[in-house]
C-alpha cells in the first residue's frame, strides 16, 4: 500500500527531525 509506505516516510522524517533539535539543544 504506497499510502502506508508514505506514512511511515512521513513518520521516520518527524523523528529524525525531533532528534536532530534534541542534539542541537
Amino acid at each position: 500500500m504506497l499510502q502506508e509506505t508514505l506514512l511511515k516516510a512521513l513518520l521516520l522524517k518527524a523523528v529524525v527531525m525531533k532528534e536532530s533539535v534534541m542534539s542541537k539543544q
